[in-house]
């Protein structure tokens, strides 16, 4: 059975008019349709009206689920590359893990032997090794299956987490709002989209807080339309250093909790809306 719903009953109404209309339009023409000498036109336009008025809210409902269809592709495909992006995470971890804290500890025992260049060599390689040592670790943190617990929270509770995480510099804007979000992926989200905004040579950042939504805005350099599509996947990034794991795990956190994040068409902060704004908000009526 067909579920009625919102698209569904305007579809339905919409054909019903456009139906309807076609009576007006027939009178205005001084056309009359009898059967046995009675002026049937009405009649028989209504069940035109009728007829189109079904069909249009069947292919206002073919068009939602298609719609809804496409959604449920996208969240399997997903859902494919974290189960692969979760093996991946677990080999990387077993193989690599152990040779860099060997490559670590050598490194400092020859740091305490040297001197002058020599020993700046020896530093540089445990910088790298804790670098790559923080990237399998963001891999197996984003492999890592997810809960969310919600509850009511306001945008002033929110915003006393977010202050001395996000630190100065970073305006915290807006009315007095309550959403039902999971606090703590919600700030770790927030935060994960404010350091991603500060990577972009963000010179101002915003959170707003606004019904139905959140938005981090800056000045930076921004996000390409043609790169719109994918700045959300595992792994990619435009930065020579970036691990591509800051906005792909953002998102999953956002949907995690039945909310969604994408890229505001409007822009940036800056001069010309120079930058982006990345929008946290509810899946509902969309």
């Amino acid at each position: 059975m067909m579920k009625l719903n919102r698209i569904t009953i305007l579809g339905f109404f919409a054909g019903l008019f456009l139906g309807m209309g076609d009576y007006w339009l027939l009178r205005a023409a001084d056309i009359t349709m009898l059967i046995d000498g009675e002026d049937v036109t009405l009649v028989v336009v209504s069940i035109f009206a009728l007829n189109f008025g079904a069909l249009a809210a069947l292919i206002a409902r073919l068009w939602q689920r298609g719609n809804e269809l496409a959604a449920m592709q996208s969240s399997l495909v997903e859902a494919e590359t974290l189960a692969a992006v979760g093996r991946m995470a677990a080999g990387v971890a077993h193989e690599v893990r152990n040779p860099l804290s060997v490559i670590k500890s050598s490194a400092q025992m020859l740091h305490g032997t040297l001197e002058g260049e020599d020993a700046q060599v020896a530093e540089f390689i445990g910088a790298e090794v804790d670098r790559l040592d923080d990237f399998v670790g963001r891999v197996l943190d984003f492999s890592r299956p997810l809960s969310a617990q919600p509850a009511a929270i306001t945008w002033a509770d929110l915003k006393r987490r977010l202050a001395p995480i996000v630190g100065e510099g970073v305006a915290l804007e807006g009315d007095a709002h309550t959403y039902v979000l999971d606090p703590d992926l919600t700030v770790q989200l927030l935060t994960n989209l404010v350091d991603n905004a500060r990577k972009s040579d963000a010179a101002a950042v915003r959170v707003l807080a606004t019904p139905g939504a959140i938005e981090v805005s800056d000045d930076g350099h921004g996000v390409q339309p043609e790169l719109r599509a994918s700045v959300f996947e595992p792994f990619f990034t435009t930065r020579a250093k970036g691990t591509g794991l800051g906005l792909a795990m953002a998102r999953k956190l956002a949907r995690v909790q039945g909310w969604d994040l994408e890229i505001a068409a409007e822009g940036g902060l800056g001069p010309d809306q120079r930058g982006a704004t990345f929008r946290f908000r509810t899946m509902e009526d969309h």
